[in-house]
């Protein structure tokens, strides 16, 4: 068994199970003993009973987190992006671990993640890695919230959930990024930076590429560890074909059963 354990956030709705189940099981491929925590509103029990079926084999559980959306469904997202990206929010409340990695569901791990998680992250709040696109189109030197190593110590004793909806209240439609931009107005002095291995935003080359700034875009010497699909044209969508959408494909056909001969 692999040690220490992984302890993994994921949050969304139960239209994006499929999504769901790619990201986890492309976590897997990866690692053994993983702590999920699966933050809903909608999965039945059922579905957790069945995936915990799969993944004990593999010495890792996920747990039903649940919790609602009435206290936040009326604050902006974008259209591709569901009010579920709010959940993040909850995290130091529902979640006792002091330290969690949250990830999106839109992005599949390609590598090892180990080295990342045992950062030692002292009193910050956050490592994460810097968002291209905000930079270019905003001028924001911001992390992407799409991947964040959080330190749950800090986030408690920051009271985030209260603050970020505060912060929703006071400014509105002002927040670009809806919830990114709260949690870099919470942690803007409390965060480290991590290369883009751990969260490489596949769709920064194509929109830079729209715009004439592909110059810009860092030319990829390595695969990933993290691939995130993070603008609206998405592996499963019709709008267009991502670069390294095969990885997405990849781990959306691997059987749990192909996983546990990887391991072998």
């Amino acid at each position: 068994m692999d040690t220490p354990q992984l302890n993994i956030v994921l949050a969304a709705d139960y239209a994006y199970y499929s999504m769901v189940l790619t990201t986890i099981k492309s976590v897997l491929y990866h690692h053994r003993n993983v702590q999920f925590y699966l933050i809903n509103q909608d999965y039945p029990d059922e579905w957790f009973t069945g995936v915990n079926k799969r993944i004990c084999n593999l010495d890792s559980v996920i747990h039903n987190t649940h919790t609602s959306e009435q206290r936040f469904n009326h604050y902006k997202t974008y259209h591709h992006i569901s009010a579920a990206t709010f959940y993040r929010y909850f995290i130091p409340e529902l979640i006792k671990e002091d330290k969690v990695l949250y990830l999106d569901c839109d992005l599949v791990v390609n590598g090892n993640l180990r080295h990342f998680y045992q950062v030692d992250m002292g009193d910050v709040a956050v490592v994460a890695a810097k968002d291209e696109i905000a930079e270019f189109f905003y001028g924001d030197f911001h992390f992407n919230a799409g991947v964040l190593l959080i330190n749950n110590r800090v986030w408690r004793a920051a009271n985030v959930c209260q603050r970020a909806f505060e912060i929703h209240e006071q400014y509105g439609n002002a927040l670009r990024d809806a919830d990114q931009s709260v949690l870099n107005i919470l942690f803007q002095n409390s965060w480290l930076r991590v290369s883009r291995e751990f969260n490489y935003l596949v769709g920064w080359d194509r929109l830079a590429q729209q715009v004439g700034a592909i110059e810009r875009v860092e030319k990829l010497a390595y695969t990933p560890a993290i691939i995130h699909y993070n603008t609206d044209v998405k592996p499963w969508s019709k709008r267009g074909f991502p670069f390294l959408r095969e990885y997405y494909w990849f781990y959306h056909h691997l059987s749990f059963e192909d996983i546990y001969l990887h391991h072998q």
